[in-house]
């Protein structure tokens, strides 16, 4: 199916008549210049590079913990890292890869409450979030999933609260996703599991490094991966089945 996109600019005008129509939509935030946003902060300072946050958790202590993957050439990751290190709110910085022109690192901060507060607004109005988050020169890019009618009140509110949010492009959702099929903790949970390479050949992270990550039991975190995988696994034979 050929997908009509629309670049809705700041307008109130959505593409379809149906608000139940199931959308996915592009939405560029540009972040705040406060403390606990480092990655507003380098991305502004280093406007060649892109960085790509792949996963992030937040844990019970109000920290949020991060991997961020950036590419670009001719920079030095080292003071990358330096940079964020010295940045307020900023807890710590690991690197945990790296590769020919890019660098995958871990950042623990302080959580925001804006950041909480705008997770929690998604998650109330039942809205899917894609990873990955791309963050260029301050400005914040992401997908969401979701119904027309909810996607319109989100971004009215967005808008209210973070002057400048814009609609980059929005089109009819033919792949409902996983964050479709998971409850929000479900969801997060699979986001970090396939960033760690939980289901990567060979395994890169086991039960007892996700459990971690979770403070969690292994016992838990293994039924939490199970009813995952089966509520995937179910959408992915009945998909199979109707295209027989």
């Amino acid at each position: 199916m050929k997908r009509s996109r629309s670049n809705a600019g700041a307008q109130d005008e959505w593409p379809g008549r149906d608000g139940q129509q199931i959308m996915t939509c592009r939405l560029s935030v540009p972040l705040p210049k406060t403390g606990n946003v480092p990655l507003q902060y380098v991305s502004g300072k280093h406007p060649e590079l892109q960085f790509r946050l792949l996963s992030f958790l937040i844990t019970e202590d109000h920290r949020i913990i991060e991997d961020v993957d950036v590419v670009g050439q001719g920079w030095n990751w080292k003071e990358l890292l330096g940079d964020l290190s010295d940045y307020p709110g900023v807890i710590s910085v690991q690197k945990l890869h790296e590769s020919n022109g890019g660098v995958l690192f871990r950042l623990v901060t302080k959580a925001s409450e804006p950041f909480q507060a705008g997770l929690r607004s998604v998650e109330d109005l039942g809205i899917g979030i894609r990873l990955p988050f791309t963050i260029s020169n301050g400005e914040l890019q992401f997908l969401l999933v979701a119904d027309n009618r909810k996607l319109q009140r989100l971004f009215r509110k967005a808008r209210r609260i973070v002057p400048g949010t814009q609609v980059r492009a929005i089109y009819p959702s033919a792949d409902p996703g996983p964050d479709r099929l998971l409850t929000p903790r479900q969801a997060q949970v699979f986001r970090v599991a396939m960033s760690a390479g939980y289901w990567d050949i060979p395994r890169r992270a086991n039960l007892g490094e996700i459990a971690q990550r979770f403070r969690v039991s292994k016992s838990t975190i293994s039924e939490t991966l199970a009813h995952i995988e089966n509520k995937l696994l179910h959408e992915l034979a009945e998909g199979q089945a109707e295209a027989l």
